[in-house]
């Protein structure tokens, strides 16, 4: 990472070594020609290239105060360039003396892209990389900083899961398709320098720049983390100058997005006439807030003087949940610093950071049991219930702490769900690193990184001796507790040269880097409590123990692996018009087999080489005004993906099967669980790209296009193996193959500009398609090792381990695979195609056959995904909108196959099983496509109205910068989808089931204020 002034440190580098090996050819005749090169601040600029067109070598550059002497012709023409400045042509027509003022290019192409293990100017970029500032950031309150994210990056899906709960601070991130089976399936987070970090410890107000490498030849410096891509985070740091302090802070309130129409007590008594218990309870407001309140507070205080700077911030956060108990709190700070020593020589630069929150969690089966709970059914007996032993319901109100419990085996009263648990946690991350750089020539850098971070994460669960759900009433009180620990060490070396020969600039990185990882936890469970006092803090008075109940337990773990890493990098372009950078990293882990590769045993080789070539440099688009710069990419890189968990390779012994009597007691037999597989290694992608990246019109209009490859080889997974010859009927290994290939489409726009108005506005767009390649091992033939596999397993009121889905060689991922629909009988049947042995369709069928009749049905992966942004400015006034959304895809609509269906044992139904032909179903569920819907959707995400005050000269002593929000976020979704979200996981295997347990989507409402002080 870069933490010294960049062009004052080129502008001086250039200056001195330009002016060694730069040549200047004499010719007869010549006029000597003084200069003096500015920008269009009238400052100097150093180390500028002065040349004569057409004549090659013959040439200067620019002194400290931006002069120069050349010796030409009297009708040369001089060209004069600088990195960030626009090309200059100058006629010296018998001149002397000139002034040259270049003016700067276009921000877009100066902007600086962190890469790996450096910086680089976007025109200099070869890879596929995307960078999202601070202020293109999602507005109002995120999980985490990846939400900051969602609809900016082409290509890059971001779902939140857990709906609007704000202790689950999770997304699925998936970049460029699924890439793998089993393996991690995530992006690999690096945190000011820190691989690996955890993102949740982040304050998104901190957060300066994300940069997102795509492709494998930017990624592949990051060997076996990378092959579902690299998120680079970099925080915001001071800078030299008077203390400055700021302040940011929003209220917010929160209701619930979308509610399900389900039955009213009226609507049961008329449409289903089932048991009618007298009650009028609509379940989903017995368990939700109306409204849920948070706050954010962050302060951040920053300055400098010579040789150094720092920032320090703090940050406040407090959500109520929409479900009624459930709480967040959280604080995170952090302070930065960068110090100059031994006349500037040597470069430090401080980061530590810590975070702790506080969270209280429900049971999302609650909000399932509130859709399916009889709304004529009371919360609460009447007490009188509880003092009649001749009341039937006498001994349930007592059992249950007078909660109104049913009979039926899955059906609970889902307010003791929430009520009757206390289940709460918290967690403290503490993230530390220096850097030191060492300037040993003005061409050669030394630099360390070590870094440190170690988290804790404590949990206490208690169910209620009243509470039926889970069994809180039948072993009178559970309570639990659980602590774990993990500690990430990181030391990191490298070597970085850099020249520039006349017009040609050459870098190099050479680098070594090992990280060692150790994680820890204690778990127990006790019951049988005489009381609900202590709730989980007093484990020992529990008499479940002395009892021998199979629900106690305790257990504990450790484990650690360490990663090994060699690496390289050179990179080098001529005249700012060809660029080319190849890369290449030797890793190894704990985690492969001791022969995962041949020659170099637990250690890996991912080599990537990508270039450009700037077209507008070229003569023949040069005078073309309307296009400022015109960028063609290519690139080809190899990355990894290592084992999610560690000793997968080798040959593992534990308990197996029951207990058997053995000398006059019962004793747990133990045996071998796992094969040995030395040969076990990481998952392997090449990737392919090209891409073009575009300025136009005054570089109004930037446009980026990709298109890409890629293949991922040596997927693991596990598979049968016959016995003998192995000891253990299954073994992992790398077998499986993916395939992923898609087109990527960003562009941005300054609409319209005058005095009073600016109006801005960005589009995204991807397509992505993938195909598994393989997936059997060829270890045995048959059953035992198919050419797919049904995946997308769903439970519920009596259905265990159905599946919707299939994985298939051949086929993409995403398939629901089912019945087809055709209509509902006049009898109220289902009616679905028959098919022959070869899968064609051969008439219809109310009695299909499972293993003939299912087929595929529908994909869940969507046609395209996207984001859209509009700003607009008028004087002290902005307003900002950030849509995101996707074209295409099916969603399995897990509450309408359980509860739309009147024919379902279920004490509730959703209103939508009396509507259309729904209604005239009078038949037994049943999976098909009848319950695939559209997965379309255009969503606001966020909203937000600012206003700029204007302060007083006065007011201005103290604050400055006062500026006033309000924002929506999911201010709306357009879609067709009945369910509550369309947006659903797409990650895994098993993308697009929209499952019965869930935590509503909330929409917030936030009044925001920032100012500096």
């Amino acid at each position: 990472m870069n933490y010294f002034n960049v062009r004052k440190s080129k502008k001086v580098a250039l200056a001195f070594f330009l002016s060694v090996f730069f040549c200047v050819s004499a010719f007869a005749q010549q006029t000597l020609v003084k200069g003096v090169v500015e920008d269009d601040q009238g400052e100097p600029i150093i180390g500028a290239y002065v040349t004569v067109k057409g004549a090659a070598g013959v040439g200067t550059i620019t002194d400290y105060d931006g002069n120069f002497e050349l010796n030409v012709s009297s009708s040369a023409t001089l060209i004069v360039s600088y990195t960030g400045y626009q090309r200059k042509e100058i006629p010296v027509a018998g001149k002397t003396s000139l002034k040259v003022t270049l003016a700067e290019e276009a921000i877009g192409l100066n902007e600086v892209v962190f890469t790996g293990y450096g910086s680089q100017t976007k025109r200099e970029v070869t890879g596929s990389v995307s960078s999202v500032k601070a202020e293109s950031f999602n507005k109002g309150i995120v999980a985490n900083p990846v939400g900051l994210l969602q609809g900016k990056v082409a290509g890059l899906n971001i779902t939140k899961l857990g709906g609007g709960d704000p202790t689950n601070k999770d997304f699925n991130i998936q970049l460029r398709g699924v890439g793998s089976l089993k393996g991690n399936t995530q992006p690999l987070f690096i945190i000011d320098g820190v691989p690996g970090g955890d993102i949740n410890s982040v304050n998104p107000n901190d957060i300066e720049s994300i940069d997102v490498l795509k492709d494998g030849s930017a990624a592949a410096i990051y060997g076996t983390r990378a092959n579902a891509g690299v998120i680079l985070i970099t925080t915001k740091r001071g800078q030299e100058g008077k203390t400055k302090a700021e302040y940011s802070g929003s209220l917010g309130a929160d209701v619930i997005a979308k509610k399900l129409r389900v039955l009213t007590a009226d609507e049961y008594r008329n449409l289903v006439g089932g048991i009618d218990e007298g009650g009028n309870t609509d379940w989903l407001s017995e368990i939700t807030r109306p409204v849920a309140f948070s706050q954010q507070h962050n302060v951040a205080i920053s300055g400098g003087g010579k040789g150094f700077n720092y920032r320090g911030s703090v940050g406040y956060k407090s959500n109520q949940g929409l479900a009624i108990e459930s709480e967040y709190q959280e604080v995170l700070a952090r302070l930065a610093a960068n110090q100059k020593a031994l006349n500037d020589k040597l470069e430090l630069a401080y980061d530590f950071s810590y975070s702790h929150n506080d969270k209280t969690w429900v049971d999302y089966e609650a909000f399932n049991q509130a859709l399916k709970n009889n709304p004529t059914r009371s919360v609460f007996y009447d007490p009188s219930v509880g003092t009649d032993p001749s009341n039937p319901n006498y001994n349930k109100y007592n059992w249950y702490g007078g909660y109104n419990e049913p009979d039926g085996f899955s059906t609970y009263n889902p307010v003791p769900i929430i009520t009757g648990i206390d289940d709460d946690g918290r967690s403290d991350v503490f993230l530390g690193s220096v850097r030191a750089t060492l300037s040993l020539t003005n061409k050669l850098r030394l630099g360390t990184f070590l870094s440190y971070e170690t988290g804790n994460t404590w949990t206490g669960k208690y169910w209620d001796k009243t509470t039926r759900y889970n069994e809180g009433y039948a072993r009178n009180g559970i309570a639990s507790h659980s602590y774990s620990n993990y500690q990430n060490q990181l030391i990191e070396n490298t070597l970085q040269y850099t020249d520039q020969l006349a017009a040609h600039s050459i870098s190099g990185l050479l680098g070594q880097s090992y990280q060692y990882k150790m994680w820890n936890g204690f778990s127990a469970t006790n019951t049988d409590f005489i009381t609900n006092l202590y709730s989980y803090n007093n484990l020992g008075a529990g008499m479940g123990v002395k009892n021998n109940d199979d629900r106690i337990g305790m257990a504990s773990y450790q484990d650690s692996d360490n990663l090994a890493s060699f690496f390289a990098r050179a990179m080098y372009n001529y005249n700012q018009k060809y660029y080319v950078n190849a890369s290449i990293r030797m890793e190894g882990s704990s985690r492969f087999g001791p022969k995962a590769d041949p020659v170099l045993g637990r250690f890996g080789l991912f080599p990537a080489i990508s270039g450009s070539w700037r077209m507008k440099e070229e003569s023949f688009l040069r005078s073309i005004k309307d296009i400022n710069d015109l960028k063609i990419r290519a690139g080809v890189g190899v990355t990894g993906n290592m084992p999610s968990e560690t000793n997968l390779y080798i040959q593992k012994v534990g308990p197996t099967g029951d207990y058997v009597w053995l000398d006059g007691e019962f004793v747990q037999p133990w045996g071998i669980t796992s094969n040995t597989n030395e040969e076990l290694r990481w998952e392997k992608k090449t990737e392919y790209n090209i891409g073009i990246d575009g300025e136009f019109f005054n570089s109004k209009l930037s446009t980026t296009i990709d298109a890409y490859y890629r293949n991922t080889t040596d997927l693991l997974w596990q598979y049968n193996v016959p016995v003998p010859p192995y000891p253990y009927g299954s073994m992992w290994d790398n077998h499986g193959q993916v395939e992923n290939y898609g087109v990527e489409f960003s562009v941005n726009g300054n609409i319209f500009k005058n005095t009073d108005w600016t109006v801005d506005a960005g589009l995204v767009a991807a397509w992505n398609r993938n195909m598994v390649t393989r997936i059997s091992s060829g270890y045995s033939e048959g059953t035992d090792n198919p050419s797919f596999m049904d995946v997308g397993s769903i439970s519920g009121d009596g259905e265990t381990g159905v599946n919707v889905m299939r994985l298939e060689e051949g086929k993409p991922i995403g398939n629901f695979y089912g019945y087809k629909f055709i209509r509902i009988s006049d009898e109220g049947k289902w009616v679905f195609e028959k098919l022959n042995a070869a899968g064609e369709v051969v008439g219809e069928t109310s009695s299909p056959n499972p293993s003939r009749d299912k087929q595929v049905i529908g994909n869940a992966q969507p046609l395209v995904t996207g984001g859209f942004n509009i700003n607009a400015s008028y004087k002290q006034f902005d307003l900002s909108a950030n849509f995101r959304g996707q074209i295409g895809g099916k969603i399995f609509n897990q509450k309408s196959y359980f509860y739309g269906n009147k024919g379902s044992a279920t004490d509730n139904y959703l209103y939508s099983a009396f509507e259309g032909e729904a209604a005239k179903l009078n038949d037994s569920r049943q999976f098909s496509d009848f319950y695939l819907e559209d997965a379309s959707y255009l969503r606001l995400n966020d909203v937000t109205l600012g206003y700029n005050v204007k302060t007083s000269p006065e007011i201005a002593k103290y604050f400055t910068d006062m500026r006033v929000t309000f924002t929506v976020q999911n201010a709306f979704v357009l879609t067709s989808y009945t369910g509550v979200d369309p947006e659903v996981n797409q990650g895994g295997l098993d993308p697009g089931i929209d499952g019965l347990n869930y935590y509503p989507k909330q929409r917030s409402f936030l009044l925001g204020l920032n100012f500096t002080f």
